[in-house]
């Protein structure tokens, strides 16, 4: 199906087009909470179950590893307890459905940090670790159901050698898989998406010792990852993934690559079959775009959120795809900030299509807070 797509929008853009935000549709800015005393606060995931249900994973510069909740009124601070070891982050975060419980990500103490929360209490999952290795941190997860989890990430050797990671969980008990990179490369997962407890895909970026980056993607069918193959922009001499999100089977991955003039652009991938091809997203009228998470609430709906740099820092990125096209919307960004990035995005399509989107803003003295971006 989505090679279907893609078709459509080759005949529409030009690879690396740059395209003006459209004025279709409208997003805005929803208040969000910073833990006390913080000069930087981050937003990096966020999933929601309803339009009144969502849950965003966090990392502060005072309390570390924190997460904000949405109850349809407000943002609220929902603190991790007991805290986890500093210095903590959390990277993302899935709510299964049919469940109260969300399991958020991240690491701790240079550990993968794994915690699940019903909003009345928290508990943590048991993380494998990797013999060998100094640094670990978990920066994706899907679940299926309240048993069933899968969360990727990456480790890094004594030698300085990046390799990816990623465990299964099953209650809270944990068992890593093994995941191959290309021969003499290493790499990383940076984030999943499951549609079932054995069909995942899984994305990031490899690369050889000396070489650029390439993008990675791998599929889990339930016993064993295995890789696919998977474009990498027009002209592309360093790309990555950061995000992928799936409805029906309909996969869209998104991230970003610099070409070989050095132009750096957005970069989309659609799957089709077991090969992901380039969906040719646009650019908006900046430098530097990036796409950091996407959301697919349905098989012809996608939205990509990232950044890009307008000539007086960084601006929020929200693009559209949408029965193969892609359009640019026009955001917000706060009132006096100079840097501002989207992280994740979560959407939901009863009674009609909401998308909350997570990230930070900086402002001119240089703190650094939480925002939310409300959608389309």
């Amino acid at each position: 199906m989505l090679s279907t797509l893609r078709t459509q929008v080759g005949v529409i853009l030009a690879a690396g087009a740059i395209l003006a935000p459209s004025t279709q549709a409208a997003w805005s800015l929803r208040t969000s909470p910073n833990p006390s005393a913080a000069t930087t606060s981050q937003l990096r995931g966020v999933d929601c179950r309803s339009t009144t249900a969502c849950l965003a994973a966090a990392q502060t510069s005072t309390v570390g590893a924190f997460s904000e909740t949405w109850g349809g009124t407000s943002w609220l601070l929902w603190m991790v307890t007991p805290p986890p070891a500093s210095p903590s982050n959390f990277q993302d975060v899935s709510c299964p459905p049919a469940t109260s419980t969300c399991f958020l990500v991240g690491s701790a103490a240079g550990a993968g940090m794994a915690r699940a929360t019903n909003l009345s209490t928290w508990s943590s999952l048991t993380v494998p670790t990797v013999a060998g290795a100094v640094s670990l941190e978990l920066t994706g997860i899907a679940c299926t159901s309240g048993t069933a989890c899968i969360a990727v990430g990456w480790y890094q050797t004594a030698g300085g050698s990046t390799l990816p990671y990623a465990i299964r969980c099953t209650g809270t008990t944990c068992t890593q898989d093994r995941v191959t990179l290309p021969a003499g490369t290493q790499g990383s997962l940076e984030d999943v998406f499951c549609l079932s407890s054995t069909n995942c895909s899984a994305v990031g970026w490899s690369h050889a010792p000396a070489g650029a980056r390439r993008t990675f993607v791998v599929a889990w069918n339930g016993v064993a990852w295995s890789s696919q193959v998977s474009a990498n922009g027009t002209n592309a001499q360093s790309s990555t993934l950061f995000g992928v999100a799936c409805a029906s089977t309909a996969c869209v991955a998104v991230g970003r690559y610099t070409d070989t003039s050095a132009v750096q652009h957005t970069l989309a991938l659609g799957k089709s079959g077991s090969t992901w091809v380039d969906l040719v997203s646009p650019d908006p009228s900046g430098t530097l775009p990036t796409f950091e998470g996407i959301a697919c609430p349905s098989a012809t709906a996608c939205y990509a959120v990232g950044s890009y740099a307008n000539g007086s820092g960084r601006a929020t990125l929200v693009e559209s795809y949408v029965t193969g096209v892609w359009t640019v919307l026009s955001t917000p960004n706060p009132a006096g900030s100079t840097d501002n990035h989207l992280a994740d995005v979560a959407c939901v399509t009863t009674p009609s299509t909401v998308c909350r989107a997570v990230g930070y803003s900086v402002d001119t003295v240089g703190t650094t807070r939480t925002l939310v971006e409300d959608g389309p």
